[in-house]
């Protein structure tokens, strides 16, 4: 069934701005594959997830407060996962991350392992395919990164 979503999904015409953001995201993360030193491909793979599930919403004051990183680890985590368990684990492993990343991209201290590069891309091609299937489970419910925030919301309160 992927196989026939991502087929679907390169064969549209027309995107809206989760499609458009999902098609983004999987070409940062092929990027990552190319020859390139590990801070680099550590750095696509993070640009990769930003595109995926980041964005803020209209006039969220909300984000300010909690930041990017909680931001991304709470829609991932929902997107990704059914059980409080794996949510707990995928919310861990984005914010250790994107730690990293921050390392990476704003002192240029940082370093990444072949091993961090090549788990962190599973990670993020596994969001990127769970938010493929959610995206076709749920129909042209989640079109935008407000409707995706919306969406998140209800989960965490439900």
């Amino acid at each position: 069934k992927t196989l026939e979503l991502i087929d679907k999904l390169i064969l549209k015409n027309d995107y809206n701005e989760m499609e458009r953001k999902l098609r983004y995201s999987l070409h940062w993360l092929a990027e990552s594959t190319k020859p390139d030193t590990n801070k680099s491909k550590f750095a696509k793979i993070s640009f990769a997830l930003e595109t995926l599930l980041g964005g803020e919403p209209k006039q969220d004051e909300e984000l300010k407060v909690r930041g990017i990183t909680a931001m991304l680890a709470e829609r991932a985590a929902f997107i990704a996962c059914r059980s409080l368990e794996d949510r707990l684990e995928i919310d861990k492993d984005i914010r250790i991350y994107y730690k990293m990343r921050s390392s990476i991209v704003h002192g240029g201290e940082g370093e990444a392992t072949l091993e961090d590069i090549d788990k962190f891309g599973e990670l993020v091609r596994r969001l990127a395919l769970a938010l493929l299937e959610k995206l076709d489970e749920l129909g042209n419910k989640i079109r935008d990164v407000n409707e995706l925030e919306r969406w998140v919301k209800k989960q965490k309160y439900s």
